[in-house]
């Protein structure tokens, strides 16, 4: 949940983690790449301070799903395979190469012999297997377990059946071989360079869901935690050693700190008081305007959109879903309260995807149609003008996360348009974390504004987020089923040969289908506007690196 993010912020940055989605708390993105003046060097030193309105939730890789957290994990921790900024591809990272077998069931991964964990001790294999046994124990609270289901003995292993799990095996000290059981395309690019391995000399024996741990981590990455101050900072400090370089980042300290709402991230930009935040379309020009700072934008991959509870009727009836969502006029919120900065989306993939299907348009609004679908559904208006059926007004309760400017005017203009067609709306506005659990463990709402960032590959999102297996445990929170859609998710999944021109196929069909059997009203994929103080130098967002995947090239100029 866009993580928007995940915006992704909503989450920008989070197509940068390899996650197979992660929910953005404001709008996503990052810009395109502007380097400094040629004739800077890097320097060692310094303090980057990010301003936003949304905390981390939990700091333990396998247990996060929102891009706060996320923001702050991928400085701490490396992942076994990394994705390429430029392309999207993967790319070696604390796995220095792999092999796949011919039947491309097989991979053995080879890992850099020089790792150490902050704490000083070596990084080996057995940490990688370590952390996919805690992602496959039952008593593991994660929703990522479906991106090693595939491993084999793997359900065994979720099902308590099994200590361990037969498919993944430690050749020696730096080599990995994991078995699946059918061909799974995503592996690399999403399961693998989702995976940042955990410490299993400070994990071993203990219970992963409530460690002090999550509190405060221990990695292998660029960045050491150094403290955190709910609600108002985190702050990472350079790590020396870092394999990657000797000497590791060239800032001391990355500090990501919390603020009311999207109003202050841009008061103190001004100040200075913070170098770098992510903004909103209204606040573009006073932003030019201030000498010191300077503007990356860009359109990723995630998006805002309004959720429908399909567990609460008459939500699960699609003629309703579909009236209030052309009962929405989105074309003119992307106008007018993004000013432009972004497109209206048409299904579940953002354009920069390559399995986004071109001809499937983004719903008209028109309250007509919307009235009629209604009225098919059995509503007629009552006495105050709202639509009820047996005796039942139309009423429904929606939530979002508060700070975020855009979303509340969102959830504004939809609570009159849906007016208008009969449908009385509440808007109830909640801080960040208790808005996630409402979304992840209550489930109690009827509608939802939250956002998506999405990873590379289009077939791990589809499955936890719109496959009906996914809904108990996984991020299918609005209680998506069809039947075909499963189906189509499953076998996207494992074309054989993996081949991208065939497996868009499957994609393109069920952006077909959920045009017609819509579990959202899909919304908006907006430009992620990010401001940044000349001061710091190398922030070059991408695509597919977000917007903090190259912060140990970062520097501040004197």
């Amino acid at each position: 949940m866009a993580r928007q993010l995940s915006r992704r912020e909503f989450l920008a940055g989070a197509a940068g983690l390899g996650t197979a989605a992660v929910l953005g708390a404001c709008a996503p993105g990052a810009p395109a790449p502007q380097p400094g003046p040629a004739e800077l060097k890097p320097s060692y030193g310094g303090t980057v301070i990010y301003g936003t309105f949304a905390d981390a939730q939990v700091l333990n890789p396998i247990l996060s799903t929102d891009v706060p957290s996320g923001e702050i994990i991928a400085r701490v921790f490396d992942n076994v395979v990394d994705i390429d900024p430029n392309n999207g591809q993967p790319i070696p990272n604390l796995a220095e190469k792999w092999e796949i077998s011919p039947d491309g069931l097989t991979y053995t991964f080879y890992f850099n012999k020089n790792v150490k964990w902050h704490d000083g001790k070596p990084f080996t294999a057995h940490d990688v297997k370590f952390t996919i046994e805690a992602i496959l124990d039952p008593k593991t609270q994660t929703v990522r377990k479906n991106l090693f289901e595939l491993v084999q003995g793997a359900k065994d292993r979720i099902a308590g059946r099994a200590a361990e799990t037969q498919g993944v095996k430690v050749v020696d000290d730096y080599t990995l071989q994991i078995t699946l059981t059918e061909t799974y395309c995503p592996f690399l690019i999403s399961s693998m360079s989702f995976l940042r391995p955990l410490p299993r000399h400070l994990l071993e024996g203990k219970d992963i869901n409530t460690d002090e741990f999550n509190r405060r981590p221990v990695g292998t990455g660029p960045f050491k935690f150094k403290e955190w101050v709910k609600d108002d900072h985190i702050t990472l400090v350079r790590n020396e050693n870092w394999w990657k370089r000797p000497g590791g980042p060239y800032i001391d300290e990355f500090i990501r700190k919390v603020v009311k709402d999207a109003t202050v991230v841009v008061a103190q930009l001004k100040t200075g008081e913070v170098d770098i935040g992510g903004i909103e379309p209204k606040d573009l020009a006073e932003i030019q305007r201030e000498a010191h700072l300077e503007i990356r934008k860009y359109l990723g991959l995630s998006y805002t959109y309004i959720g429908y509870n399909l567990a609460r009727p008459p939500l699960d009836d699609r003629r309703v879903r579909l009236a209030l969502t052309h009962a929405v006029d989105m074309k003119s919120i992307v106008e007018k309260v993004l000013l432009g900065e972004g497109v209206q989306m048409a299904g579940h993939m953002p354009p920069a995807s390559w399995a986004y299907n071109p001809n499937i348009k983004p719903p008209e609004y028109n309250p007509q149609r919307a009235r009629q679908l209604l009225e098919q559904a059995g509503f007629k208006p009552g006495p105050d003008g709202i639509m009820q059926r047996d005796g039942k007004p139309l009423k429904f309760t929606l939530y979002t996360n508060s700070g975020n400017k855009v979303r509340e005017q969102v959830a504004t203009i939809a609570k009159d348009q849906w007016k208008q067609i009969g449908v009385d709306v509440d808007i109830q506005f909640q801080e960040w974390n208790a808005f996630l659990d409402r979304l992840n463990k209550t489930r109690d709402f009827d509608m939802v504004i939250v956002g998506w960032s999405l990873g590379v590959d289009p077939g791990p999102a589809f499955k936890s987020i719109f496959h009906s297996g996914e809904i108990e445990s996984g991020f299918n929170f609005v209680s998506y089923r069809n039947p075909e859609v499963d189906r189509l998710i499953e076998e996207g999944l494992k074309v054989p040969g993996c081949d991208q021109e065939k497996r868009k196929q499957f994609y393109w069909r069920i952006q077909e289908i959920m045009a017609e059997d819509p579990p959202y009203n899909f919304g908006f994929a907006a430009n992620t506007i990010v401001a940044v103080n000349r001061r710091v130098q190398g922030v070059n967002p991408t695509v597919f690196g977000g917007t903090f995947y190259n912060i140990h090239d970062w520097y501040v100029t004197k």
